[in-house]
C-alpha cells in the first residue's frame, strides 16, 4: 500500500516478539529507506546481515544502505570489500559458526577414541579412517575459528550499532549537570552491559563507558 510508517510499525512489533527474526530486520530496514531514514536502516540491514549473511538480497542491502548513509564502520567494511577470510565468514552466521566449532571438538574427541580403539584391537587398517575423521574435525575448527574471529564484536549476544546522533552520558539522565556528555555519532559499534529505564549503557572497544537512550541504538541479537 505504501504506507511505510505502518510497515514500520508491523516490523519493529515483530522484532519485539522475536529479536533474531532477520528477515524483520531486513524488511524494517527497507521500510526505513523508503522514509529516507538511512542511519536506522544501516542499523537493521546490518543485525539481518549478521543474522544470516548467507542471504544474497541482505548482503546486497547491506552495502545499498551503507553507501546510501555514507558510513563506514570498521568492523563492517571488510564484509562488504570480502577479503579472503571475511568472504569464508559470511557464508554463515556467528552462531552457526559456533555450533560448527563445537561439533568439531565432538568429531575431534570421537576421531582421537576410535584411534584409541583401534589401537587397542589391533586393527591397524582402520586406523587412517580415524585420522581422516580428526583432519576433518581440524578443517572444520579452523574454518569455524576464522570466521568468529572475522565477525569479532559483531558475534557479542550484547552487541548493538549507534543508529541516531545521540549522546553517551555519564549516567541515564537527560539533565547536562553535573554529569560528563559526548557526543556520537551513528555508525559505532559497541556492546550494552546494564540497562535502566529505557536507557543502555554502551562499553567501547577503547574502554569508554556510558549511557544511552535505547531508541537511538539497534541491538543484533536481542
Amino acid at each position: 500500500k505504501g504506507d511505510f510508517h505502518a510497515a514500520e510499525s508491523d516490523w519493529n512489533n515483530a522484532l519485539d516478539a522475536t529479536p533474531t527474526d532477520w528477515t524483520a530486520h531486513h524488511n524494517l530496514s527497507l521500510a526505513l529507506v523508503q522514509q529516507n531514514r538511512w542511519d536506522e536502516a544501516a542499523g537493521h540491514a546490518l543485525a539481518a546481515f549478521v543474522q544470516h549473511p548467507q542471504n544474497p538480497a541482505v548482503r546486497w542491502n547491506l552495502e545499498f544502505v551503507l553507501k546510501g548513509a555514507g558510513l563506514h564502520p570498521a568492523e563492517v567494511m571488510p564484509f562488504v570489500d570480502t577479503d579472503p577470510v571475511h568472504a569464508l565468514a559470511r557464508l554463515a552466521s556467528p552462531a552457526v559458526w559456533q555450533w560448527l566449532l563445537i561439533a568439531a571438538v565432538w568429531l575431534a574427541a570421537l576421531a582421537l577414541a576410535l584411534w584409541f580403539s583401534f589401537a587397542y584391537a589391533r586393527r591397524h587398517r582402520l586406523k587412517p579412517a580415524a585420522w581422516t575423521l580428526f583432519a576433518l574435525a581440524l578443517i572444520t575448527a579452523l574454518a569455524a575459528g576464522a570466521g568468529l574471529w572475522a565477525y569479532g564484536p559483531l558475534a557479542d549476544t550484547a552487541a548493538v550499532f549507534v543508529a541516531e546522533p545521540t549522546t553517551l552520558r555519564s549516567i541515564p539522565t537527560d539533565l547536562d549537570a553535573p554529569q560528563k556528555s559526548t557526543p556520537l555519532t551513528p555508525g559505532l559499534i559497541a556492546t550494552t552491559d546494564k540497562s535502566f529505564l529505557g536507557w543502555d549503557r554502551l562499553v567501547f572497544p577503547n574502554g569508554q563507558t556510558g549511557w544511552v537512550r535505547r531508541t537511538d541504538i539497534v541491538p543484533f541479537w536481542k
